[in-house]
């Protein structure tokens, strides 16, 4: 308990450090899921640093601030709309040559990248995985720190394909004239789905996609960066 205490302790004096030396950013929720795991890699390799608790605390906040100001991760930090909008319309492209149906479904129902996916990338995936699983993830999108924010929307599009299927099959499009209308395999005598039930349960599967692999994650996003690349 007294040990949980001191690491509180430090990780709100990094915070608090970073948002005095920063006035442009100060203090934004979310910070906290950037720095909590940089934290505990640094300390679980305190024997490099002599066991020196203070030097870990100094070098867990430059490895913070360096992540954040030497990357275009900064740029999920600016939250006016436009901003936002701006920075998911890669991500939507990338989702749209990649899940062309996925993505055909998505726009239909009006479901904005920003709904589900934004919260993936402005903290790294921190929210979305348990420690051994994000570490990993986290190596392999810093080995990107130059193009950081495109490495992130592949991962972003590899998480939607281990839903695809269930998207694509329980809510196929059934093109009528010039409009579209919704249809689920689950509904009796066939009957057409309200948009908004639609809309809450495909959002629902997106903001709940179960990784048991992330190995299986990141292999799938390596290879779509490289498609982009090539």
């Amino acid at each position: 308990k007294n040990d949980l205490h001191m690491h509180i302790n430090r990780i709100e004096r990094i915070l608090f450090v970073f948002a005095k030396v920063n006035h442009q950013y100060s203090y934004i929720q979310g910070f906290n899921e950037l720095l909590i795991p940089l934290y505990y890699v640094m300390y679980s390799a305190s024997s490099l640093f002599n066991n020196d608790i203070d030097l870990v605390e100094a070098i867990s906040y430059h490895s913070f601030e360096f992540l954040f100001i030497s990357s275009d991760l900064r740029e999920f930090f600016k939250l006016e709309l436009q901003s936002c909008e701006s920075k998911m319309a890669q991500f939507d492209n990338i989702l749209k040559s990649n899940l062309p149906k996925t993505h055909h479904i998505l726009k239909a129902l009006k479901i904005s990248p920003i709904q589900y996916a934004y919260r993936w990338f402005n903290i790294l995936f921190g929210q979305e995985h348990p420690l051994p699983q994000l570490l990993p993830l986290w190596d392999s999108i810093l080995a990107h720190l130059n193009n950081l924010s495109t490495f992130e929307y592949c991962i972003g599009v590899a998480r939607v394909k281990k839903v695809s299927n269930s998207i694509e099959s329980h809510y196929p499009l059934m093109k009528q004239g010039a409009s579209f209308r919704f249809v689920s395999k689950n509904c009796t005598n066939n009957d057409d789905l309200k948009s908004d039930l639609a809309f809450g349960q495909i959002l629902s599967i997106l903001n709940n996609i179960k990784i048991n692999d992330i190995y299986e994650i990141i292999k799938e996003a390596d290879k779509i960066y490289e498609n982009l690349e090539s």
